[in-house]
């Protein structure tokens, strides 16, 4: 299911008990891994459905600066349904990230610095913003899975390492690396 194009939400579904039991299941996975992002596919579920967040209560002390240099903001979990992905300018960042689906992988992956998202909330309500830095990460990163794209897919191959090893150093020439 993870490699393949979901469904966009059809307008009578919006609702729908489907829908919900969905949007229920989400967060229970959410909650049960603290979850960055999750979409529909991680479930089985080939529809266009994602959630995002970053949580305040993640941001502490020792992270600060951290976050700060990250462009971390804190985000309640959001639900967006069919969203669609702008990038915005040239700028990119490239940072670790991993997936629920992948279990205990992650590699530095490059992604657009600021993209617009256009999508529809659970009550069928358009839904527009600009996300940038680490939350325009997150929303790219979920919105691949809809497309049947995974982070391996985009990574630095020579920076894939277990999630134990995530903050030890990476070689400094990494960005010359070949994408693949």
């Amino acid at each position: 299911m993870l490699r393949v194009p979901c469904a966009p939400v059809l307008k009578q579904d919006f609702g729908s008990p489907r829908l919900r039991k969905l949007v229920d299941d989400m967060n229970v996975i959410m909650d049960k891994h603290v979850a960055m992002g999750l979409s529909a596919p991680q479930l089985g579920v080939p529809l266009q459905v994602c959630a995002y967040q970053y949580l305040a209560e993640w941001m502490t002390e020792e992270s600060a600066e951290d976050d700060r240099l990250r462009g971390v903001v804190a985000t309640p979990r959001t639900f967006l349904v069919n969203p669609k992905v702008k990038v915005i300018g040239t700028d990119v960042t490239i940072d670790m990230e991993a997936c629920l689906s992948i279990d205990n992988l992650c590699a530095l992956v490059k992604r657009a610095r600021v993209v617009e998202i256009t999508a529809r909330d659970l009550e069928d309500r358009p839904v527009q913003f600009r996300a940038e830095n680490y939350m325009a990460r997150i929303l790219q990163h979920e919105l691949d899975h809809l497309r049947g794209i995974l982070f391996v897919d985009r990574m630095y191959t020579r920076t894939l390492r277990t999630i134990d090893m995530i903050n030890a150093p990476i070689p400094d020439n990494y960005a010359n690396l070949p994408d693949r």
